[in-house]
């Protein structure tokens, strides 16, 4: 334990996160940690987020829109503006008022993730998603 923390303090902080995020590892089939946390996201937070599931604050939309144009959003995120799925990219979804006249938005994936995704999210689609789920947990 001694010698883990000489070999913590004799390094730069910013060593550790560029030999996580940047080195290929056997352990995350040879991808970088920023790889497989990007893979996390797109499978997880960003494919939920501004969903159906989880829709955005509704005065969000324009913002974001402003922000994020077609392209940059089907390449980035695999999302799309338009209204309907579009060559497996999910529409973007803000708030809006349910059969009841409920009002259903979201303003952080977390209050998503503990109203909605926590409660019903039974078996995950795939292990990376299973993989996210987990360490959002912790």
């Amino acid at each position: 334990m001694v010698a883990f923390g000489m070999a913590i303090s004799t390094k730069d902080p910013s060593w550790y996160k560029d030999a996580v995020c940047n080195t290929k590892m056997s352990g995350l089939n040879w991808k970088t940690g920023a790889e497989v946390a990007r893979e996390m996201n797109l499978v997880f937070i960003d494919k939920l987020m501004c969903s159906d599931q989880c829709p955005c604050e509704a005065d969000h939309h324009d913002i974001i829109e402003d922000d994020v144009d077609e392209k940059t959003l089907t390449k980035a995120f695999k999302r799309t503006w338009k209204e309907k799925p579009f060559d497996g990219n999910l529409p973007m979804k803000f708030g809006y008022e349910d059969d009841d006249k409920i009002k259903r938005e979201f303003n952080s994936f977390e209050e998503c993730f503990n109203e909605v995704i926590g409660p019903n999210h039974g078996q995950a689609p795939n292990d990376v998603y299973r993989a996210a789920m987990n360490n959002y947990k912790k």
